[in-house]
């Protein structure tokens, strides 16, 4: 957790941010919040000028992959 917070933290200085954690903080995961097994495998960078209105990891039935997809959703009017 710390190698990737340390990471993902970092992008700030290139004006990135992960988009999830930006919404929903560095706090524990609630399962759902996950891509694969227990981790963060997935992520959505942006640049901070973007708004992101919602972010989540979707459930899915594992047809296609390993991982549930991430989606966000951007505010492109404000």
């Amino acid at each position: 957790m710390a190698a990737e917070q340390n990471l993902l933290k970092g992008l700030g200085h290139f004006g990135m941010v992960d988009v999830f954690r930006a919404e929903h903080g560095y706090g524990d995961l609630d399962i759902r919040d996950v891509s694969h097994g227990q981790k963060r495998f997935d992520h959505i960078f942006a640049s901070e000028s973007l708004k992101s209105i919602d972010c989540q990891y979707l459930d899915h039935d594992n047809d296609c992959s390993d991982h549930n997809p991430i989606v966000t959703d951007f505010d492109l009017q404000g």
